[in-house]
């Protein structure tokens, strides 16, 4: 584990994600989970600037290390029961916090991941005018870390559909 400098700077958005070289370096794990081995892809694809478009917010220790990435887009959802889709919301794809860093905690208690996603939802409200819009992610069945990180920030659940897929976290407005 590593050694976390704090404070943790605030999460801030990285407009050329290949431009940033902290991104090379990163990695949330060996790849013994799928979800793992997506957040590195999409870490890979990212740094070289093979990514369709997306936005990237980064966490950073007080001496820039990279603690953790975000990533996310606009994108539909369509949910059982509702008859229009929800249109054009942001979606994450993609949350991880580098290896060095995971099971550290902060001097208050926090956990970086926490902070990371309540800094990923701010700068979401401020590119929707300061109003939180809906707000989703796609979490695999046995991932419980995700599950349990999206719950402590408001993303209810909607099961899986089939035995091991995933499910949809979504938070409503603010």
């Amino acid at each position: 584990m590593g050694e976390l400098a704090e404070p943790l700077r605030p999460v801030r958005v990285v407009r050329q994600p290949g431009r940033y070289h902290p991104l090379a370096g990163f990695s949330c794990g060996a790849g013994e989970d799928p979800w793992d081995r997506h957040v590195n892809k999409v870490v890979q694809r990212l740094a070289s600037e093979q990514a369709i478009p997306q936005t990237l917010a980064v966490l950073e220790d007080d001496e820039g290390e990279l603690v953790g990435i975000c990533s996310f887009w606009p994108r539909d959802l369509l949910l059982p029961l509702r008859r229009e889709p929800l249109l054009e919301i942001p979606y994450i794809n993609a949350l991880g916090i580098d290896r060095r860093f995971q099971g550290v905690g902060l001097r208050d208690g926090a956990r970086p991941a926490d902070v990371l996603l309540a800094g990923v939802l701010d700068v979401i409200r401020t590119m929707h005018g300061g109003a939180a819009p809906y707000v989703y992610a796609l979490v695999a069945a046995g991932n419980t870390r995700a599950h349990a990180l999206f719950a402590r920030h408001g993303f209810g659940e909607l099961s899986a559909l089939r035995e091991g897929g995933e499910a949809i976290r979504i938070r409503a407005p603010d």
